[in-house]
C-alpha cells in the first residue's frame, strides 16, 4: 500500500495526486453502482436505512424515534422520512404512536414483523461482509474498515451533518 500525504487545505492536487483522486472517485462510483444490484430497490434506500436505525433503537430498549430525530440521523428532510415511514407502515413494518412526553410528537417504532425483517436483513448483510472479509483477508478487511470510517469522517467534516439545503453549501 502506498502512503499518501494529504494536500494542505485549499490547494488543488495535481499530477499523481489528481490521478489518485480520480481512481478513488471511480472506485467509490463502482461500489455505489453495486448498491442497486443486490436485489434492493434503490428508491427504497431511505426505508432500508430507517429500518436499521429503528432496529438499533429497539435493541437499546428505546420507545421509537420522532420524525425529527430520524431526519437528523438520516441526513434528509421531513418529507423523505414521512414517505419512507408511510411505505414501511403500509407493509406492516413500522407503527406510529403518540409521544407521552410531547403530545405534538409522533414516535415511529418497528412492528414485530419489522423487527424480524430488520434482523434478517442485518444477518444477510453480515454474511456478505463476512464473505468480503474472507476474500480480502483479516488484515486488509480491518484496513478497509478503518479507511472507510476515516473517509466517512472526512466527508462529514467537509459537508457537515445537516440535511442538504439546511445551512451547508459544500455538498
Amino acid at each position: 500500500m502506498t502512503s499518501i500525504q494529504a494536500e494542505p487545505s485549499g490547494k488543488r492536487a495535481s499530477g499523481e495526486g489528481r490521478e489518485l483522486a480520480a481512481s478513488l472517485l471511480a472506485a467509490f462510483g463502482a461500489l455505489m453502482a453495486r448498491r442497486g444490484r443486490f436485489g434492493a430497490n434503490p428508491s427504497r434506500h431511505a426505508e432500508h436505512r430507517l429500518l436499521w436505525i429503528l432496529l438499533e433503537d429497539a435493541e437499546l430498549g428505546g420507545n421509537g424515534l420522532r420524525v425529527v430525530d430520524l431526519c437528523e440521523r438520516l441526513g434528509v428532510r421531513p418529507p423523505t422520512v414521512t414517505r419512507a415511514v408511510d411505505a414501511l407502515e403500509l407493509r406492516g413494518l413500522v407503527s406510529r404512536a403518540g409521544d407521552l412526553a410531547d403530545r405534538r410528537s409522533i414516535r415511529v417504532r418497528l412492528s414485530p414483523a419489522g423487527l424480524e425483517c430488520a434482523r434478517s436483513a442485518r444477518e444477510r448483510a453480515l454474511d456478505q461482509m463476512e464473505g468480503l472479509a474472507e476474500r480480502l483477508g483479516a488484515e486488509d478487511a480491518a484496513t478497509l474498515a478503518t479507511l472507510l470510517l476515516r473517509s466517512s469522517e472526512y466527508f462529514t467534516e467537509a459537508c457537515g451533518t445537516c440535511p442538504r439545503g439546511k445551512g451547508t453549501t459544500s455538498c
